[in-house]
Parts: C-alpha cells; sequence; structure tokens
C-alpha cells in the first residue's frame, strides 16, 4: 500500500511525502521520480543507479514503512542558505516524519 503526504518544512516550502509498507518505519531521503533514457544513461555513465530510490524503497518496504522524500531535490529546487543548519535540517526530517505519522524512526541516508 502506498500513502501520499506533505510536510511543511522549517522554511515554509513543503514537500512531498511518500510511504510504503508497513513496520517499523525508515526515513529515507530518495527520489522515486522515474529518469528519462538520456538521463538514466548518463547516470550510468556516472556510476550512478537511476533506479535506486525505487530499489531502495521497494527492497526495504518488505520489512519497513519506508518514509521517503526526496530532500536533496527538494533543496536544489528551495534553496536555504540563511537558515539551513543542522538544526532546521534536523526539524525539516522531524516534519516529515510527523507527516507521515512516524512517532519513532530510523534514518538511512547521507
Amino acid at each position: 500500500m502506498t500513502e501520499n503526504a506533505e510536510a511543511v518544512l522549517h522554511d515554509g516550502t513543503t514537500i512531498p511525502v511518500t510511504i510504503h509498507g508497513d513496520g517499523p518505519a525508515l526515513l529515507v531521503p530518495v527520489s522515486l521520480a522515474p529518469h528519462t533514457t538520456a538521463e538514466a544513461e548518463t547516470m550510468r555513465q556516472w556510476g550512478a543507479d537511476p533506479d535506486l530510490g525505487p530499489t531502495l524503497v521497494n527492497g526495504l518496504a518488505r520489512s519497513n514503512r519506508v518514509i521517503a522524500a526526496d530532500y536533496e531535490a527538494h533543496r536544489m529546487a528551495h534553496p536555504a542558505p540563511d537558515t539551513l543548519t543542522p538544526g532546521n535540517v534536523a526539524a525539516d526530517f522531524l516534519a516529515i516524519a510527523d507527516a507521515a505519522d512516524a512517532d519513532v524512526f530510523a534514518y538511512y541516508g547521507y
């Protein structure tokens, strides 16, 4: 089952959140958006996996409630250079978890 939500981040911007699976909550900052054939090929040439987000979510959702939000792409589209502190990044992750109704969660990312 897939659920969708939206989180309001520290700077007032909103980020879409997708929830997959059931079990302990696991927040992952990945993109689930498909890439064009050309984008995927370029990513492969640089050693990246264009299907990393969906692969992680599908695998982890077998035993976890995976909360996926593409935080990196969101910040690229909505820079916050004056307020992007460790405390505000943590607040953003908590807002994403709150949007998914996760009182307790683990984080898998960088």
